[in-house]
């Protein structure tokens, strides 16, 4: 009995060991939480509906892999996170927009919203005639 309470010790000890160093929480954050839910993403159709943040997570979860296999695991986990926050960030707003139906996908400014369109006010040429 007390060598197989040492044995669950040693088991549990091996686990917190494991789950606090930089490879386990690596394979928790990214391989497991920010892979699935950038294809939860993904499914809810975040790639036309939401893009800034939908290809935002592809990337952080791209670096976090590179970075991963160079051994940077506090920076790939970093990635990671942001990845999960920007795939979460697109379902929402997928799912949002999706209900609300076409049209509500916000498009690119044109130069007439930005102000960048010339004007064809005389007085705002600060000459006089």
């Amino acid at each position: 009995m007390i060598r197989c309470l040492a044995r669950l010790g040693a088991l549990l000890l091996m686990l917190v060991l494991i789950a606090s160093c930089g490879p386990g929480r690596y394979i928790y954050t990214v391989t497991a939480k920010a892979s699935r839910l950038y294809a939860q993403a993904k499914t809810a159709g975040a790639e036309k509906l939401a893009p800034y943040e939908f290809w935002s997570a592809q990337v952080y979860l791209r670096m976090a892999r590179e970075k991963a296999g160079d051994a940077d695991w506090q920076i790939a986990l970093r990635y990671g996170e942001q990845s999960a926050k920007m795939s979460q960030e697109a379902t929402r707003l997928a799912r949002e927009r999706a209900e609300a139906g076409p049209g509500t996908i916000p498009s690119q400014p044109t130069p007439e919203d930005d102000g960048d369109a010339p004007s064809t006010d005389e007085d705002d040429h600060g000459g006089s005639r």
